[in-house]
């Protein structure tokens, strides 16, 4: 049970990371592309240095 309990997270964690490279978010929706640039709250609070880092 501790087994696939390790890569559920793991996975977990990589879904967020997609929205601060709008590559495999914009090929699958192009809506969320714009949104993607820094319009979300969500991603931008969770990792506002990632963000401006990038830049």
């Amino acid at each position: 049970l501790v087994m696939p309990q390790k890569p559920v997270p793991v996975e977990a964690q990589p879904v967020l990371q997609p929205p601060d490279a709008p590559q495999p978010l914009d090929e699958s929706s192009p809506a969320p592309a714009p949104v993607n640039t820094d319009t979300q709250p969500a991603p931008t609070t969770d990792q506002p240095a990632s963000s401006g880092n990038e830049r």
